[in-house]
């Protein structure tokens, strides 16, 4: 909040936000130890920028959120696809839903409710579905501000080391930023409201 008020006050309006803050996952630790502080960080943080930055987004501006191909609503239970539906929710539905999911978790009910193992699906569908929502606010549209839900594909980090086993294919963080900029630089606007990897639109389902 803070920060946009000081962009605002310095520079009027944004050409582009790239939304890639994410807490990182320990393959050690249970995950109903880890899901407060993962969904506060990757969901209610990309709800945070999208109230506090889209405000200042200018004329022909890019708004980016960096997800992944686990995002694709395909990836859950069809019993919960209906909580992402981004023609009828809102991103505090979607806020709810992802509390209500850590509640799930840390009560240890979430296999029985049919949210999948890994923690880090549901949270990527919440992220592009916000996405999705984003896409069609009537103010951006009218801003022709682009938004995009990103998949920078397989990157070399240490934290991608310590859940994959072999990374010698893997982008380096350099290599992946050139197709999250050439959506900018081309206006991908056939990307609009989607999920993107590698300059292609992803299926959501």
């Amino acid at each position: 909040k803070l920060c946009a008020k000081a962009i605002f006050k310095a520079k009027g309006s944004l050409d582009i936000v790239i939304h890639n803050a994410a807490a990182r996952l320990n393959i050690r630790m249970p995950k109903h130890e880890q899901v407060t502080t993962f969904v506060n960080t990757n969901n209610l943080g990309t709800s945070r920028m999208t109230k506090y930055f889209t405000p200042i987004m200018g004329f022909g501006s890019h708004f980016i959120i960096i997800a992944s191909s686990f995002g694709a609503l395909s990836r859950l239970d069809k019993s919960k696809h209906h909580y992402f539906d981004f023609k009828k929710q809102t991103i505090e539905d979607i806020d709810k839903v992802m509390i209500d999911y850590i509640e799930d978790v840390k009560a240890r009910v979430d296999d029985k409710k049919g949210w999948p193992e890994w923690i880090n699906v549901p949270s990527k569908v919440g992220q592009v579905a916000i996405a999705k929502i984003l896409a069609q606010d009537i103010r951006l549209i009218k801003n022709q501000v682009l938004v995009h839900a990103v998949c920078p594909g397989l990157i070399d980090t240490e934290l991608s080391r310590a859940w994959f086993k072999d990374v010698s294919k893997a982008a380096t963080p350099d290599q992946a930023a050139v197709d999250v900029l050439w959506l900018v630089q081309n206006r991908f606007k056939d990307g609009h409201g989607k999920l993107i990897s590698k300059r292609r639109v992803l299926k959501w389902l």
